[in-house]
């Protein structure tokens, strides 16, 4: 076997191979252990950190959509919180001024209607109570459609020295009963019961027949009445004898009484038939109906605010209207506006719930039914405080001492809905999709960079390595 050949200084170059290999593998045992424990230590220690930043920023993005969703949420649905509230002040400030100018408008058609009596009387030199009313028919359907009250009627003064005298003259006088009802048989704008027949009356009467002889006075028998009642006598029914406490208030205040609700079961008057006969099919009868007690003042024709005069006037006799509840509360909102819930009642009787909703307005029976849950959400007025200002009526005014009527009004949960949408759950999706979307762009994003870095040591190591 041929050895290899020499070197120049004499030596073969298998040895310097068995030299050189000789000297890496030293190398690398002879590394230092401790400070590669040091460098796994400081590796291991970095990794943990990036771990804990990693999860603190999901932690705080996780505490940022859930902060955000949830502010995006109270402040839109804050937001319809405070338009149904607006809308509520808003609607309820418009019912209120609605109602006042409503009552002024309806009053101010009766006063026209009493100063037109007593300027006729003073022209005729007519005395009271013998008054007669000319064209009183179409006079008073014009009151009725102006006022939109159901009934109206005219109750002169009588007393008791009087009344022997003035049945006759009202029995020698009743041809205004034929007139009437022929106008209102012609009349296209009523709906109620026309009556074919009726029959005179003697005598002044009250809810059980003639009164006697020697009944006290006096006296506030219906003479004019419209529309023609079916079920009684055209003319003589004492008003005095089943309201005289309203007629006396009327007389010592010389004021507008508004008198006792009737059809509200649960109180002292029951639900009433005859209402029926004077209203069109698609009416309810069945409603609260309330009547006005205008007077008569013999001074009415001697200026044009007689009322708020100093002068002492004399009360002749007194105009009654009686309408239902449910027209004070219509044709007041637009249509949409529903929900508004009208409870009225007197310190005398018990109240009875409306309500609103649009131009209508709906009875939902007597006793106060407004949902509790709205106390806070309320505003309350007397009748005879909503007046409007300025010269709009020079009529009487409202009784503030006998039972004064109050209106108080609720929202309800009808109102609510109607400003409560989806809005806040979808903006909040919305929000919530946009930050878990970007959370979700973060973690792709350190995930892909993580794994790069690990590629790239990867690739320093072996370097390293082979370097070495």
């Amino acid at each position: 076997m041929d050895s290899a050949p020499p070197s120049d200084d004499g030596s073969s170059s298998s040895g310097d191979d068995y030299n050189s290999t000789s000297h890496t593998e030293s190398f690398f045992d002879e590394r230092d252990p401790k400070k590669t424990d040091e460098d796994e230590a400081i590796a291991k220690t970095e990794s943990r950190v990036v771990r804990i930043v990693r999860v603190l920023v999901l932690l705080l993005l996780l505490v940022v959509t859930a902060g955000v969703s949830y502010g995006v949420f109270y402040y839109v649905s804050n937001s319809e919180t405070k338009s149904f509230e607006e809308d509520f002040q808003d609607s309820s400030t418009k019912v209120l001024d609605a109602v006042g100018s409503f009552l002024d408008h309806s009053l101010g058609a009766v006063d026209n209607f009493m100063v037109g009596i007593v300027t006729n009387a003073e022209e005729t030199g007519s005395e009271w109570p013998f008054v007669t009313i000319p064209n009183f028919a179409i006079r008073a359907t014009k009151l009725l459609s102006l006022s939109q009250a159901s009934i109206c009627g005219f109750y002169p003064k009588v007393s008791e020295e009087e009344r022997s005298e003035w049945e006759e003259w009202a029995l020698a006088n009743d041809e205004w009963v034929d007139v009437s009802l022929k106008v209102q048989r012609e009349d296209p704008t009523y709906a109620g019961t026309n009556v074919e027949s009726w029959y005179p009356s003697s005598s002044i009467s009250n809810n059980d027949g003639p009164l006697p002889i020697n009944a006290s006075g006096p006296h506030y028998p219906a003479y004019y009445t419209s529309p023609i009642v079916p079920v009684w006598s055209a003319y003589g029914w004492d008003l005095y004898q089943s309201f005289q406490q309203e007629i006396d208030e009327m007389e010592q205040r010389r004021s507008v009484i508004v008198g006792r609700t009737l059809n509200i079961p649960k109180s002292e008057q029951h639900t009433i038939s005859w209402i029926e006969g004077m209203v069109g099919p698609d009416l309810k009868a069945d409603e609260p109906i309330v009547p006005f007690y205008y007077p008569i003042d013999a001074s009415a024709s001697s200026g044009v605010a007689v009322a708020n005069s100093e002068q002492d006037g004399r009360v002749v006799g007194a105009i009654a209207v009686t309408m239902f509840w449910r027209e004070l509360l219509r044709n007041i909102l637009s249509p949409g506006s529903d929900g508004i819930v009208a409870v009225i009642g007197s310190k005398c009787q018990d109240p009875f719930t409306y309500q609103i909703n649009g131009p209508d307005a709906v009875y939902l029976g007597s006793g106060d039914r407004h949902d509790e849950a709205y106390n806070r959400l309320a505003e309350f007025s007397f009748l005879h405080d909503l007046r409007s200002s300025g010269k709009s009526y020079t009529g009487f005014p409202l009784s503030s001492t006998y039972c004064p009527y109050w209106i108080r009004l609720y929202a309800s949960d009808t109102m609510r809905d109607s400003h409560e949408t989806n809005n806040p759950l979808l903006f909040t999706i919305v929000a919530l999709s946009i930050f878990m979307f970007t959370s979700a762009v973060f973690v792709l994003y350190d995930c892909v960079s993580e794994r790069r870095q690990k590629k790239v040591l990867s690739v320093a190591v072996k370097s390293t390595a082979v370097v070495s």
